[in-house]
């Protein structure tokens, strides 16, 4: 074992703003200590070609050894990452630890420790391993603290009272807190705040600046955001190209922003969102043709690429639920003019024999937030607790409010007819003729759902809860409501993501004999819901143990997913619930719970996933298998 000892290496401060660098003093380093470290740096030229077996870092207080490794590039791997994660040490070179030294000192300099010094300590050489362990020593010192926040105004702006009333109310408390660690990054984002809210307010030409007034004897930073305005500005002619099917009135009408009114970098921002959700383009850009001049009046450029007009997807695949599946799909851009879509949906698996569905979309209907369409539809179910035959179609009306929040009115009319063969004596109700019946019924939703990314959810919200009724005339035979409240958080843990989702449903009749047809009722069970159980297998069941399904249901699910190597991901989950007979019955002691693992393996079409479940304090001890594509919620 070889020890090469460096006693005091230390790096020049590196500043976040360039007025931080002429109030910081360089230290100097005297030439005995000079020809020490060239006498140290000398002999880390012999470990090249070693890789790096271990990083330790001491004197290191305010952020933790982990955080700071990880932004170093020389890198160490455990023998079980070697191993079974193919992943390899890095490879030691002179150059590479200089940088992480000089990166974990503008770590630090970013976050308010700007006299903080960052030096190797020792060095450990394994000559028979090929191996090198590096010491680093960190001096954090005291911190500068965030002192008092100011703004000022240029001498030619408009009332500066008024342009007070511009500046976002959390800019001061809310991200530079006084008395903490000055951060840079905390300047910039109030810097970026106050640019958006003076652009969003007619002020397209703003210029912000942060000027640091340093107090070295009380280790205190003033900040004073000098803003720049520019003129009060509007929006000019708006020039459209790039499109051939799509009328300009359709589009003008879709566009937030006016001619003649305030200009507003959201407005743009907001138009081209409510362009694109034609779904007729595949490109759209709206943008305000600026001036070097800073001219008051902005024309604004909306260019556009049509898709393709009749497009096409086929996909086939199997799932451990409905076993071979195949679909196709064809759409038809600008159905008989404008934005209108028209698509053809068919699909077999072992759960739906046939689905098939032709939809006409009328977006922009009487507003540019508004869609409507008309899909009547044909589709068998084989379930595990009955068969139906539906014929019918959906007629609905949605709304989205904001970026997250949208609506649904849906009216639907469909006539079912039963296999009563493959139902328990109509699941335990004296009715007959049930072979054959209508439904005339109308339901309400709201969705939210800031969650991302698309596929599979690392971080936000979905939410999404509906109001059903059945029993609107038209032969409807049966009267009923049902409600489901449906609640998902994901949560970015670093790399790992911790998934939640909580469900809650409940049916009630009006009916003088209670009834809801069988394919309304609540099942729990399977790869989506409690995997410990097979598709429908939990809740109650005849005396051949066939499911009945409920008018009550609660569920909730926990996972931890985590990345292995590559496109390949670990699950652990931890799922509960139930079903009743009984409308809103909800029994604690009647949960049911499950655990298990998964892998998740990414493609371009979500990911394929494969879990195994089993149930916990329970009797039941069968281990359940799922495959199918996309997360299990």
């Amino acid at each position: 074992m070889r020890y090469v000892t460096i006693t005091h290496m230390t790096l020049q401060p590196t500043a976040p703003h360039s007025q931080l660098k002429k109030r910081i003093h360089h230290i100097l380093i005297l030439p005995p200590l000079l020809v020490i470290l060239l006498g140290a740096w000398s002999s880390l030229q012999a470990q090249s070609g070693y890789s790096v077996a271990g990083i330790e870092i001491d004197g290191n207080q305010a952020f933790d050894d982990g955080e700071l490794r990880e932004i170093m590039v020389l890198k160490t791997a455990s023998w079980f990452k070697r191993v079974f994660l193919g992943r390899d040490r890095s490879e030691f070179d002179e150059t590479s630890l200089r940088n992480d030294l000089q990166r974990i000192k503008r770590y630090y300099q970013r976050r308010g420790f700007l006299n903080a010094n960052v030096m190797l300590s020792e060095l450990q050489s394994n000559d028979k391993n090929e191996t090198v362990t590096i010491k680093i020593r960190v001096e954090e010192n005291a911190p500068i603290l965030n002192g008092a926040i100011s703004y000022s105004f240029a001498e030619n702006a408009a009332d500066s009272s008024a342009l007070m009333g511009l500046v976002p109310a959390n800019a001061i408390r809310g991200q530079i807190p006084r008395g903490e660690p000055f951060r840079d990054a905390d300047v910039t984002n109030v810097r970026t705040g106050l640019m958006d809210a003076f652009a969003n307010a007619g002020y397209p030409y703003v210029d912000v600046k942060a000027n640091l007034d340093i107090d070295t004897a009380a280790n205190v930073v003033d900040i004073n955001f000098a803003v720049d305005p520019g003129p009060l500005s509007y929006f000019g002619e708006v020039s459209i190209s790039g499109r051939d099917r799509v009328g300009e009135k359709l589009i003008i009408n879709q566009m937030r922003l006016k001619t003649g009114g305030r200009y507003s970098q959201k407005l743009l921002r907001d138009s081209q969102r409510q362009i694109f959700s034609l779904q007729v383009f595949e490109v759209v850009t709206v943008r305000a043709k600026l001036s070097e001049a800073r001219d008051s009046i902005i024309p604004v450029q909306v260019n556009l690429s049509e898709a393709a007009q009749w497009s096409s997807k086929i996909g086939v695949g199997y799932g451990r639920e409905d076993e071979f599946r195949a679909f196709t799909e064809m759409q038809l851009l600008s159905f008989m003019g404008g934005a209108r879509r028209l698509t053809l949906y068919a699909k077999h698996s072992g759960l739906e024999p046939y689905h098939v569905n032709l939809e006409l979309v009328q977006p922009a209907f009487l507003g540019p937030r508004n869609e409507l369409s008309i899909n009547p539809f044909v589709r068998k179910q084989e379930e595990p607790g009955y068969t139906v035959r539906r014929y019918g179609s959906h007629f609905s009306f949605s709304r989205r409010f904001n970026l997250f929040l949208s609506g649904t009115a849906t009216y639907t009319f469909e006539q079912v007819r039963l296999d009563t063969n493959s139902v328990a004596e109509q699941a335990t109700t004296d009715l007959s003729n049930l072979d054959l019946y209508n439904k005339s019924a109308i339901q309400l939703s709201f969705t939210w759902d800031d969650s991302y990314p698309a596929f599979s959810p690392e971080r936000g919200w979905f939410g999404i809860i509906s109001v059903k009724y059945s029993g609107l005339d038209l032969g409807s035979r049966f009267n009923y409501a049902k409600t489901l409240f449906d609640l998902r958080h994901y949560v970015d843990l670093g790399g790992v993501v911790l998934a939640l989702r909580g469900k809650i449903g409940g049916i009630k009749s009006f009916d003088s004999e209670p009834f809801v047809p069988v394919e309304d009722r609540y099942f729990s069970g399977g790869s989506t819901s409690n995997r410990g159980w097979a598709r429908g297998g939990l809740g109650p069941t005849d005396d051949e143990g066939k499911p009945i399904g409920g008018n009550s249901l609660f569920e909730g699910n926990v996972e931890l997913r985590y990345p292995i190597i590559g496109v390949l991901s670990g699950v652990i989950f931890y799922d509960f619930g139930n079903v009743w007979i009984e409308s809103y019955d909800y029994r604690p002691r009647d949960l049911r719970y499950a655990t298990g693992l998964g892998l998740r393996l990414r493609t371009p079409i979500g990911p394929v996933r494969f879990d195994a479940g089993r149930p916990v304090f329970d009797d039941e001890t069968t281990i359940q298998l799922h495959l199918s594509v996309g997360q299990a919620f």
